[in-house]
């Protein structure tokens, strides 16, 4: 399990990405698995960074198999805070608009301030997909020489044979 330190500012920027994570419509199961989501992991990662926002430097640990997730959830931040300097401050997402104008207050006066914050955002999720690379790199591969990967191979992928 990776300890992420994160910059006061890059905590703030994953805070929104957790609670617009949060706020949007998603189901309960993971497509993939058929496996209970990861939200109630990363609802108590959002808690557990919300005590740490007011600190210099945030320390969480993050499960490998939530890593993925925080990068998804820090595009939909980047996307929602692209919309509030467009939009003059407003989100569609409840809370996310209030959110970010407490934690970014420069918003507040210009919202096409939240553009500054975009760029600090795709930094960090830039490091957190290279985490995810590494973790992955770390982890054996499976084994697909089985007498089954021939029938999941799919005839519309003729690039993965």
């Amino acid at each position: 399990m990776p300890r992420l330190s994160l910059r006061q500012s890059d905590a703030q920027i994953l805070y929104l990405g957790l609670l617009h994570r949060d706020a949007g419509p998603r189901p309960a199961v993971d497509q993939r698995g058929g496996e209970p989501r990861a939200d109630s992991r990363l609802a108590s990662l959002r808690g557990t960074l919300e005590t740490e926002l007011a600190r210099a430097v945030a320390e969480i640990e993050v499960p490998d198999d939530d890593l993925p997730a925080l990068s998804e959830a820090l595009g939909g931040a980047i996307n929602e805070l692209k919309q509030i300097s467009m939009a003059d401050g407003r989100s569609m997402v409840p809370g996310f608009g209030e959110a970010a104008q407490r934690l970014f207050p420069e918003i507040v006066e210009e919202p096409g301030a939240a553009l500054d914050v975009v760029g600090h955002g795709v930094m960090l999720r830039r490091r957190l997909d290279a985490a995810v690379a590494a973790t992955r790199a770390a982890a054996p591969a499976p084994d697909t020489e089985g007498e089954g990967s021939a029938r999941h191979r799919r005839w519309w992928r003729p690039w993965r044979r």
